[in-house]
């Protein structure tokens, strides 16, 4: 993956503006935000309580000029950052689970059983009952929790690698200057990194809770026959690119689900919404729409590297 996603080709109108979720909206971008917002503080918290420790003894080994102390600084925080991140997976799944829920039954024909054959009304009452998916004990944990792992694993590398290089910056000459940096220029240092891990860590609070919330979306729609497809919503924020926007009221069935599944950037907050065309004429009308079809639109291309 890249950070910037910019570099898409630049798409000036959306389609379908006024497409928008089957819930209100605002229910889905404020549970969006209570779940980022408990991650960021969660692992801000980590962040700081390991920095904390580290850096009292980096600095301990600066002023004694003991660089291999510097290389040999470690500390929990990959463990420690798991935590949160799985937590993040945990309410954004379970919250997915719960507005898809509330979409496919906001579908649900009044009076159904007297328009509907005996079949589709044994699915309604079968979907009625359903209950949203649940992430604990299934083949979809052991693999969030080996993404967990492997997130927290590089934030925490990173992270470590760069305050090391800022330490040992105090100690040996530096080209431009034939010094080292003053202990002012080492807070300062300090200050920007982790500056630029706090900025990493809501980044990665933001992307995973998209992740969460669309496979748990997924995961529960899947549980009913009535769900044939979905509609890609692309969510109008500051965080709208064109690769979302090009992709706005597309309808996606099979493999199309997996090449356009939501988060398709950083911080995406795209999310894909039930058709059930065998009880809405409306959803019917939206999969025999040729411009609702990926393969007759032009897509802004995702960014080098992405992969979901």
């Amino acid at each position: 993956m890249i950070d910037s996603v910019f570099d898409a080709v630049l798409f000036n109108e959306t389609p379908f503006p006024n497409d928008v979720p089957l819930i209100p909206l605002e229910n889905i971008q404020s549970g969006l935000d209570r779940v980022e917002d408990q991650a960021i503080a969660g692992q801000m918290a980590e962040i700081e309580r390991e920095g904390d420790r580290v850096l009292f003894q980096g600095l301990r080994a600066v002023d004694r000029g003991d660089i291999q102390a510097i290389n040999e600084l470690d500390w929990g925080l990959s463990g420690a950052l798991q935590r949160p991140i799985y937590q993040l997976w945990e309410s954004g799944y379970q919250l997915g689970g719960i507005d898809m829920l509330a979409e496919m039954r906001s579908v649900v024909p009044q009076n159904f059983a007297r328009f509907i054959s005996a079949e589709v009304a044994a699915a309604l009452q079968q979907m009625l009952q359903l209950q949203p998916a649940i992430l604990f004990n299934t083949a979809a944990q052991t693999a969030v929790l080996n993404r967990v792992i492997a997130i927290a694993g590089n934030f925490s590398r990173d992270l470590l690698n760069q305050l090391k290089l800022d330490l040992v910056s105090a100690i040996v000459p530096q080209p431009t200057t034939g010094l080292p940096i003053s202990r002012r220029q080492l807070l300062d240092r300090i200050q920007r990194t982790l500056t630029v891990s706090r900025s990493r860590a809501s980044n990665i609070s933001r992307t995973e809770t998209g992740f969460a919330y669309n496979t748990g979306r997924i995961a529960t729609a899947q549980q009913s026959e009535l769900v044939e497809a979905f509609r890609f919503l692309s969510i109008d924020d500051s965080r709208t690119t064109d690769i979302c926007r090009s992709r706005n009221g597309l309808i996606l069935k099979g493999d199309q689900i997996q090449a356009n599944r939501p988060p398709l950037h950083f911080s995406c907050r795209s999310v894909l919404s039930p058709v059930m065309p065998r009880i809405s004429k409306r959803h019917k009308a939206w999969t025999e729409d040729p411009l609702r079809n990926p393969s007759q639109r032009v897509l802004a291309p995702l960014s080098k590297g992405w992969q979901n």
